[in-house]
């Protein structure tokens, strides 16, 4: 229970006078997590009214919270607290009025180590007052028998002296233990104290427990003048009860009757502090925390609250409880405790392996530890002490094994919801090892990268299952294996998106290749063949390149199957556009061809002109660079077959053309010389009025003037027969003429 520590009331009257009990209250105490398992020793003060049983029970409380319960070792230790620290705990008050109503329990168990090494778990119980003015007597033996029956140290609080009528009510109890004896020589109860409270006949048997105890075997003394109904009741007392004690505490002082009394040590008499110490003391002692027995068995602090409720259940009628009747509760809780622990024992054995938090595990030893944990919870059952028919308890245990047999399926279905969670989670162990590889991209790997990608991956998976799956030598993982299997599967997958993301990659590499040669057809001019190669063999290494680049890891294998494929489709291409290039080339082979033809034949079109061999050359040369640029302009000759090949066809068209202006400058020579023939015989000629000698004469003077005149002319001539440049220094035809006229003058004209 959390918060504070306090008093809880268990047991409370209804309004029809019966009695009800609060089990959420007593669970919440009883069912801690570090005390519900430990054995309980449970004190309870049962007596009259108005006796001081809270105001005890309260310096209880202070010895069991104090250093020297907790074994701790200190100079100022102080078992009772301080001496000006006011009294808390249970609720107290002076005066003759009742306080305490039913049956309070403190919140707070203290958990205490005994010397063997066990843990208890130790309780304080406060009963209403008995024989006051407004409880019955059976209600004042239901308070009492309850208390009895749960306490392992029960203290009778009474008031001066151990009356023979305090024997008598106790009587009532002896009849239970006679019922749960069931036959064997077992006492019922445990320990009994009867504790009187302002004991005044020291002289006679002193304080503490040494007088208490000769007090208590005064009054069970058997004497003869005891009746045999007296003689009884101490024999059934006895008979029921391990152990019976007394202790006498002196009066604590005439301060306590005081209104303004908050329990003080201060307050009380040195003498009843001294005693009040050594009952504490004696009390809580180690060898004294005798944790609560029923019928043999020891009582858990969880089981408790079951005998509280049964044993409560048998008051609630109007009649006494029958030996029958408390044999049968009895019966009943030793019969449900058995079965409590075999199924606890069960639960625990397969909660521990298999629970919602353990790990999951193959089937076959979910099965196999089922079985174990049946057999070990029926054998926890057998061992256990029990009353009942054989019937009964034989009905009991093949009930629990069919409640148990009832939970495998629960187990098994809840396993194999953590085997699914498994598998998802090592489905996406895998998908993230792969995605390791590719991260956003596409997944792209040479064949044998993929496949040892794929095999870390199932590996990492593998090894991730394992880790989170419980392992039994004796029985094969079925579950590890369909995982192996559909993970080897999953490499089938893994090569269907790899060629279909490849086979992409490919068609894009083919793509930018064909691009980037068809860019090169696409030009205004033609392409050599070698460049058009050396093209081809930069853009396929270019896109061979960037198809590996897209691999998610690089990859030199001598078989590439995908990379072969990509060469292929590539060399596929070249062919076919190689072909194309070729055409073009022929094409711009006749082009070019063409060009410089036409453009040579438009030299004689619709005259009659001539050239010097210099300008023909120049023309020639001119017109010829003109065609080869067109062809393939950014190759030179020496760098280019196709252009050699072009070039040598234009050089032979072109001494076709220095024949033809060779006619032509030779025609142009005999045209010139024919021209200055005519004009020189026109001059020298005789005429008409040449009769005298004189005229004659003087034209023979002037021969060599008529001589350069005609020369002149027939150079004229010459020269507008002629296209290009006047540029003459080095004109073979030019010369030829000159040396033709030089002669004709010189042979035909000359004196």
């Amino acid at each position: 229970m959390s918060g504070t520590p306090r008093e809880i009331q268990l047991l409370k009257y209804k309004d029809d006078g019966s009695f009800d009990l609060d089990v959420v209250a007593l669970q919440s105490v009883l069912n801690r997590d570090d005390v519900k398992d430990l054995p309980v020793v449970l004190f309870s003060v049962a007596g009259p009214f108005r006796t001081g049983k809270s105001f005890l029970l309260n310096y209880f409380l202070r010895y069991l919270h104090s250093p020297v319960f907790k074994g701790e070792k200190g100079d100022n230790a102080k078992p009772l607290g301080e001496d000006s620290e006011p009294l808390g705990g249970f609720t107290w008050r002076g005066g003759s009025e009742r306080n305490t109503v039913g049956l309070l329990i403190w919140s707070e168990p203290i958990i205490k180590t005994l010397e063997n090494g066990d843990k208890v778990a130790v309780l304080l119980m406060d009963t209403q007052g008995l024989f006051d003015s407004k409880t019955t007597m059976r209600d004042c033996s239901i308070i009492f028998a309850l208390s009895t029956l749960l306490s392992s140290v029960q203290v009778y609080n009474l008031k001066e002296n151990l009356q023979e009528n305090h024997l008598q009510f106790l009587q009532l109890f002896t009849q239970y233990a006679k019922a749960a004896d069931n036959g064997e020589e077992l006492k019922s109860f445990q320990n009994l104290l009867f504790l009187i409270r302002d004991w005044s006949y020291y002289d006679t048997h002193p304080y503490g427990s040494k007088g208490g105890d000769s007090l208590v075997a005064k009054r069970f003394e058997v004497t003869k003048d005891l009746s045999t109904d007296m003689v009884e009741l101490r024999a059934q007392i006895t008979s029921s009860f391990q152990k019976i004690s007394g202790f006498l505490l002196p009066h604590p002082g005439f301060n306590v009757l005081k209104p303004q009394f908050d329990g003080r040590l201060s307050d009380l008499e040195e003498n009843f502090k001294t005693y009040l110490l050594e009952l504490v003391t004696l009390l809580f002692s180690p060898s004294n925390l005798v944790p609560k027995k029923i019928n043999g068995q020891t009582i858990r602090a969880k089981e408790l609250s079951t005998h509280f409720n049964v044993f409560l259940e048998l008051f609630k009628s109007n009649e006494t409880p029958t030996i029958s009747s408390m044999t049968k509760a009895i019966s009943d809780i030793s019969l449900q405790t058995a079965v409590n622990d075999a199924r606890e024992l069960y639960e625990n054995t397969v909660n521990s392996k298999f629970g919602v938090d353990q790990l999951s595990a193959p089937t076959e030893a979910i099965r196999f530890s089922h079985t174990q944990a049946i057999e070990a919870a029926k054998a926890l059952y057998n061992s256990k002490k029990k009353m009942g028919s054989a019937d009964e308890l034989v009905a009991r245990l093949d009930n629990l094994v069919k409640e148990l047999d009832e939970i495998l399926p629960q187990t098994l279905l809840m396993n194999e919801t953590k085997v699914r969670k498994l598998n998802s989670e090592a489905q996406k162990i895998y998908a993230d090892e792969v995605k390791k590889v590719h991260g956003e991209n596409l997944l792209c790997l040479h064949p044998t990268d993929l496949e040892s990608v794929h095999n870390e991956a199932v590996q990492k998976t593998v090894e991730f299952f394992d880790s989170r799956r419980q392992k039994f030598a004796d029985f094969e993982d079925q579950a590890r294996v369909v995982l192996i299997e559909n993970l080897k599967k999953k490499l089938t997958d893994l090569n269907h998106e790899n060629e279909g993301n490849t086979r992409i990659f490919i068609s894009e590499a083919v793509l930018t290749y064909s691009k980037a040669m068809e860019t090169l057809l696409s030009k205004e001019y033609a392409v050599e063949d070698d460049e058009f190669l050396l093209k081809h063999q930069k853009f396929s290494k270019d896109a061979t390149d960037d198809f590996v680049s897209k691999r998610n890891q690089p990859s030199d294998y001598e078989e590439d199957e995908f990379k072969q494929t990509l060469i292929k489709k590539i060399s596929d291409k070249f062919i076919l556009l190689e072909k194309i290039n070729k055409q073009h080339n022929r094409e711009a082979f006749k082009a070019a061809y063409s060009m410089y033809e036409d453009s040579m034949n438009e030299l004689w079109s619709g005259n009659s002109c001539c050239y010097s061999k210099g300008d023909l050359k120049g023309i020639h040369k001119r017109k010829k660079d003109i065609a080869l640029f067109y062809f393939h302009p950014h190759k030179s000759v020496n760098d280019d077959f196709q252009k050699q090949l072009l070039s040598g066809k234009i050089d032979s068209l072109y001494k076709d053309h220095v024949e033809t202006n060779d006619l032509r400058n030779r025609r142009a020579e005999r045209n010139a010389l024919n021209e200055y023939q005519r004009r020189m015989d026109d001059l020298i000629s005789p005429k008409p009025t040449w009769a005298l000698i004189v005229p004659w004469i003087i034209t023979l003077a002037k021969r060599r003037s008529y001589h350069e005149d005609c020369k002149y002319y027939a150079i004229r001539y010459f020269r507008n027969e002629r296209c290009g440049s006047s540029k003459y220094d080095e004109d073979s035809y030019y010369d030829d003429l000159i040396w033709s006229i030089n002669r004709s003058y010189d042979t035909n004209y000359a004196l």
